[in-house]
């Protein structure tokens, strides 16, 4: 090369032969890997650690729906909503009855059904008779199909949670029927939540 009058030599070094493509996206991967680990473990848990995956949005409805005619994962993303609306007292509650959910999953619908009836019964406030109209609980428990209600009324009796109280001339609303009983219209909480 001649500059200024000058010749001046430059020397080109021969490519370094260095590790293949995939060697090197291997290894970038580890290490991006790595200080991802390192990043998290040093962290503080977000909220979003201990969230379920956020539900694809369907791109026609389908017909997995829950009781409501919400679907299943839709519900439970207006709860977690919800929940933030709560006032502390029931945020309070929430644990609780959240870890009595947890433990009744297993247990299969029957035992659920039972759960849900006898908290709203217990949540209810009776009448000047300590009495509560089924009526009261049917409209609290709008989603529950009516067959499941008795179905989990009648084994509430049967564990004595509740006493189930015969129909009385005048009394109007839902009524639950046993064979050698008769008809029920109301309720009475014998043991306390």
């Amino acid at each position: 090369m001649d500059i200024d009058g000058e010749t001046t030599l430059v020397m080109q070094r021969p490519a370094a032969k260095g590790p293949s493509s995939w060697a090197r996206r291997s290894w970038g991967a580890f290490v991006r890997g790595f200080w991802a680990f390192v990043d998290w473990s040093h962290r503080e848990p977000r909220l979003g650690d201990h969230l379920p995956p956020i539900p694809e949005r369907p791109a026609r409805v389908t017909t997995l729906v829950c009781e409501g005619g919400i679907a299943e994962r839709e519900r439970g993303e207006r709860l977690l909503l919800e929940v933030l609306r709560a006032p502390p007292e029931y945020l309070h509650a929430l644990a609780d009855v959240a870890h009595w959910a947890m433990q009744l999953q297993g247990r299969g619908l029957a035992a659920l059904d039972g759960a849900i009836v006898y908290l709203a019964v217990a949540r209810t406030r009776p009448d000047k008779n300590g009495e509560i109209p089924i009526r009261w609980i049917e409209q609290k428990l709008e989603t529950l199909p009516s067959y499941r209600l008795t179905q989990a009324l009648g084994r509430l009796e049967a564990e004595g949670a509740i006493e189930l109280l015969p129909a009385r001339e005048g009394d109007v609303g839902p009524r639950v029927y046993d064979e050698l009983r008769g008809y029920f219209c109301r309720v009475r909480l014998r043991r306390p939540l």
